[in-house]
């Protein structure tokens, strides 16, 4: 067995014990039909010195939906809206979710409305296809014909796929993991902490006050 191959071996097997922990294989989580998703109130580029939650997460996994649909909304009202951190998605799909690419491609396809899709592919996640995903960008007011070129043309790939580079360079090996940083004011984030957001709601939490407790919001200029 090569090097290579023996490292993905390792990773799926990693991947398959953090996704599935939580829930039963192959188990949706159950979802109000008319959830909406949580608004974060974090700007693109995080300010210098600002404290970043940078979630990892696979649309196809029932941990990240369970994730997306309870937790993250308390992290994002607790820590991100009161101004104590910045938030960022960051596309994770792992290797034994076939759809998991697809998923991630086709909503960033939706561009603005990319969270919206998202949601909507976790909340339904026993209908991960085509036509679904068209569906929810439509739904969301993204332009249909749009939509399908970005899906044919699969310029989205190249971005998803950054995204799950960064997470292995991370150190991130299931979904959902939230890695905890620090803005340099340029669009990096220098990463100082790892949380498992499929461990149970409290250590998650705490793991985050901890963080935040050792790295405060810079206060504005003047003040």
């Amino acid at each position: 067995m090569t090097t290579i191959t023996a490292s993905l071996y390792r990773f799926v097997a990693l991947a398959v014990c953090a996704c599935s922990m939580g829930l039963a294989s192959g188990q949706t989580p159950a979802t109000p039909k008319t959830s909406k998703p949580p608004r974060p109130k974090s700007a693109a580029v995080a300010p210098a010195g600002t404290a970043v939650i940078m979630e990892f997460s696979d649309l196809q996994c029932p941990d990240s939906a369970r994730y997306n649909m309870g937790l993250k909304n308390t992290v994002l009202q607790r820590y991100v809206n009161s101004g104590q951190a910045s938030y960022q998605w960051h596309d994770f799909p792992l290797p034994m979710h076939d759809h998991a690419i697809e998923a991630a491609c086709a909503a960033r396809c939706a561009g603005a409305a990319a969270d919206t899709v998202r949601h909507q592919i976790m909340a339904n996640q026993a209908d991960m296809t085509p036509g679904a995903y068209a569906r929810y960008a439509r739904e969301a007011g993204v332009d249909g014909a749009g939509f399908a070129n970005c899906a044919r043309n699969g310029k989205s790939r190249t971005a998803v796929m950054a995204d799950q580079a960064l997470g292995q360079k991370l150190g991130v090996r299931g979904t959902p993991t939230l890695v905890l940083g620090i803005s340099d004011g340029q669009g990096n984030v220098k990463p100082a902490k790892i949380v498992k957001a499929y461990d149970p709601p409290q250590q998650v939490l705490a793991a985050i006050d901890q963080f935040l407790a050792a790295h405060p919001a810079p206060q504005p200029k003047g003040q």
